[in-house]
């Protein structure tokens, strides 16, 4: 509920004092009235608006509603002719205020009150106004190809976080943002004093954005003051739960629990913290390393539970291993990788090495992200791969790859996503680029945050997720 003296300027049909969306020389209400219901604005009372503080194209509108309604509000670019909309709402007489989202920052837009009447949606006049600016520092991204008619159909939004620093690895502030098919900016947070974010997630329950604050490489503290965040879009906390000894990767389970690889320097346990309970170690990758013969250390770079098999993929970048872990009991229950793997590649080129982002196919099938074994150093590209997991010749049969014959090489980090389409979102870490291919490797959405830096200059971005409706995360 907003503070009764911003309720009275509602009332009053007057602007609250922080609004900003309105430049200086422009009337409120600049627009003509199209309202072809003289008892619309009657209802509403006087429509006003305002901006997020803190995230500039969060737009408020709001009203003092004379009487009991179920309305709604309609929005757009000026540079659209489609009109979106807010879920619509059965309010009481009184103060009420709708939330918009999907508008990109510094973007005049239009929109209209809509109530919702037995035969027929009556409509307020219509208001003009711009969202707040780009945040300063944030990279932008340039999207090189889009083509809606072959692209996922559900991934209105794309969910992921970026370095302001560039040279790929690096400390430096990292932005948490939502970007629309056009590359344009809808939503943007800055991670607090330089902490890393680079593994968002949204909630099991589809109602919070999921996002990491880890200090491991920011403060040097062996992850002590790591931390998960769950929040809504408008930034307010949900949840924090520490994390420590994190630094890269975490996965929630269905419960709500968390894990995380919790590493110091030299090696990695995995941990897990039930809602409200203490956290455990389920599985020591020392303790794996020793029994195994494996002398390197242990440092993990993705974790994903996997629902069909009720288990953990678990990939470290250090031995170039994958291991399957059973997420009840901590049994190790397969080993994938060149060196110290238990199954052969086929063909033997395929094998992975920097491998990040597995996962489990709804086929059962591993899919992930991989530097190519096969070339010189100076001509390794990084790949798609999926294969087929064959377990009683303990083979990996390479069934799918997408990428060799592009000259895309990422230093560190990536992903790769099988959608609900059949088509691949292939994240290239610290290339800074994402693309979403079919099945045959066309590309249908090629989106880029290196453009504005020489070819060998890296820009980091963190792991990335479609979203289909913003409002599931409005408070």
């Amino acid at each position: 509920m907003r503070a009764p003296a911003l309720l009275a300027l509602f009332a009053l049909g007057c602007p609250p004092s922080e609004d900003t969306s309105a430049p200086p020389d422009t009337p409120p209400d600049s627009t003509p009235d199209t309202d072809t219901d003289s008892g619309v604005d009657t209802v509403l009372g006087e429509v006003t608006w305002r901006l997020h503080e803190d995230i500039g194209s969060l737009v408020y509108v709001g009203w003092e509603a004379e009487a009991p309604v179920t309305a709604r509000v309609e929005f757009r670019r000026d540079d659209e002719q489609e009109w979106h909309s807010t879920p619509p709402r059965a309010l009481d007489a009184g103060p009420v205020e709708f939330l918009l989202l999907g508008l990109p920052f510094a973007t005049d837009f239009v929109f209209r009150a809509a109530l919702e009447g037995a035969d027929e949606t009556t409509y307020s006049q219509e208001h003009r106004s711009t969202t707040g600016p780009l945040p300063e520092g944030l990279p932008l991204p340039q999207v090189h190809v889009a083509n809606p008619d072959l692209w996922e159909p559900t991934g209105v939004y794309l969910l992921s976080s970026v370095d302001e620093a560039t040279g790929g690895w690096v400390a430096g502030d990292f932005w948490r943002f939502i970007i629309d098919r056009e590359g344009r900016v809808v939503w943007a947070q800055k991670t607090p004093e330089h902490h890393w974010t680079t593994y968002q997630r949204i909630s099991r329950s589809g109602t919070d954005l999921m996002w990491d604050e880890f200090t491991f490489w920011s403060n040097w503290d062996q992850g002590a003051g790591s931390k998960v965040h769950r929040s809504k879009i408008d930034g307010s906390e949900v949840e924090v739960t520490a994390t420590p000894g994190g630094h890269h990767a975490w996965a929630e389970l269905p419960d709500g629990s968390l894990a995380w690889g919790s590493a110091t320097w030299g090696t990695e346990v995995l941990k897990v913290q039930p809602p409200g309970g203490e956290i455990s170690i389920l599985w020591d990758c020392q303790a794996f390393s020793k029994e195994r013969g494996i002398v390197r250390t242990c440092q993990s770079n993705t974790l994903n539970w996997d629902e069909a098999s009720d288990s953990f993929l678990y990939s470290f970048y250090t031995t170039n291993l994958v291991v399957q872990i059973d997420r009840t009991t901590g049994t190790t229950l397969r080993v994938f990788g060149a060196d110290y793997g238990d199954y052969a590649f086929d063909p033997s080129e395929s094998a992975f090495a920097w491998q990040h982002g597995c996962v489990f196919t709804d086929t059962g099938h591993l899919l992930l992200s991989t530097h190519t074994t096969d070339r010189p150093e100076e001509e390794e590209r990084t790949v798609a791969r999926e294969y087929e997991v064959d377990d009683e010749n303990m083979a990996l049969h390479q069934v799918w790859s997408f990428g060799a014959d592009l000259e895309l090489n990422a230093n560190t980090a990536g992903e790769a996503h099988r959608l609900p389409n059949g088509n691949t979102l292939h994240n290239y870490g610290s290339y800074g680029r994402i693309r979403e291919v079919t099945p045959d490797g066309t590309i249908v959405w090629d989106v880029d945050w290196r453009i504005d830096l020489p070819d060998d200059v890296d820009r980091l971005i963190g792991r990335s997720v479609f979203i289909e409706d913003l409002y599931t995360f409005a408070p």
